[in-house]
């Protein structure tokens, strides 16, 4: 004859370890996107190819880099629409510039399509954007001569790894505080 049983753990302790694995999770996931948000601040405020502080820095970048809530248990960390307005640079500095360091020089204008304000030559800070334009003929459009191109900073790609690893620790955290019968 064969026996079945239950031994250890009843249904109602199963549901009961479950909602406090749920519970622990959702509490979990709102204090790391609080960490996300951070890191990736962090690694922004470090600038590009390990170099401190950028150059001109405002940090309009890290201030728009916010954390929302876009259901009852998700969390999102950026909005772009909202980047787009508030630091449309956001993507330029994540990937690099445009300018091969080779090529150096880039056709296009400022402001208005006026000429560069010769009082600002040299300084690496204007008063108005350069707009890129591929265009030099035609009036309107000037050659500028990058000194220093945007190097990428890769803070998505870098807080998206960061993150994968502290999700893989923080859920076998979450779901091993619980006290279930194994037999």
């Amino acid at each position: 004859m064969i026996t079945v049983t239950t031994i250890g753990t009843s249904p109602q302790q199963l549901i009961d370890i479950t909602q406090s694995v749920y519970l622990k999770t959702k509490k979990g996931l709102e204090e790391t996107a609080h960490e996300t948000r951070k890191h990736m601040v962090e690694i922004v405020e470090k600038g590009f190819q390990g170099k401190g502080k950028r150059d001109g820095s405002t940090g309009v970048l890290e201030d728009a880099i916010l954390v929302e809530r876009l259901d009852e248990d998700s969390f999102g960390v950026g909005n772009i629409a909202s980047m787009n307005v508030v630091a449309p640079y956001w993507g330029l500095l994540n990937s690099g510039g445009m300018v091969s360091p080779k090529a150096r020089i880039v056709p296009g204008y400022f402001g208005n399509g006026s000429p560069p304000d010769l009082a600002m030559k040299g300084t690496g800070v204007g008063k108005e954007r350069f707009n890129y334009s591929p265009f030099v003929y035609g009036g309107g459009s000037f050659i500028m001569k990058v000194n220093s191109p945007i190097g990428a900073v890769n803070y998505i790609e870098k807080t998206q790894d960061w993150l994968r690893t502290m999700m893989t620790l923080k859920f076998y955290s979450w779901t091993r505080q619980v006290k279930y019968s194994k037999t």
